[in-house]
């Protein structure tokens, strides 16, 4: 059997992911094949944009609320609330996929009542324990999805120039 990436070397093991025979240097270069660390990469990305524009959105969004309803020499403590909220919802995606890891093949059996309830909490827990996910990935993930992303670059190049 042959890398999927690596069509001239044997396969040693699979892809965690997606299954696919791989060789030992994209294992241990990628931890998987190279099409499932590029999605793992833009995924990642994806995710950070989404937190970011809710961020700002918040922002302006709380930001235009608090200059229409303070008075102006309040005005700072508006723009301090506003950053403080915009933190808290611009949070949400990655406070929610951390909250998934903890509790990842759980499945509830409840009413309708219980589900809004459940992701009411699920969301606030993820507003309030977003700050920490997002403090940890920034001094954790961040190092390992560069290095993923620049392995998977070169890779891709000697592949396309049949350095491999």
């Amino acid at each position: 059997m042959k890398c999927i990436s690596h069509v001239s070397r044997d396969a040693e093991c699979y892809c965690n992911v997606c299954g696919q025979p791989i060789c030992g240097e994209c294992r241990d270069k990628l931890a998987g094949c190279i099409y499932c660390a590029e999605k793992a990469v833009r995924d990642y990305k994806k995710e950070w944009i989404i937190s970011i524009v809710l961020f700002v959105c918040s922002f302006l969004f709380m930001l235009v609320t608090a200059i229409k309803v303070m008075p102006l020499e309040e005005i700072i403590f508006g723009i301090l609330i506003s950053l403080v909220s915009s933190l808290a919802i611009g949070s949400v995606p990655i406070g929610w996929k951390g909250l998934n890891k903890l509790t990842p093949d759980i499945f509830l059996f409840l009413p309708l009542a219980g589900w809004v309830m459940y992701f009411s909490i699920k969301f606030m827990l993820s507003m309030f324990l977003g700050w920490i996910f997002v403090i940890i990935r920034i001094f954790s993930s961040d190092k390992i999805i560069k290095k993923l992303d620049n392995n998977a670059k070169k890779m891709k190049y000697e592949i396309r120039n049949g350095n491999l």
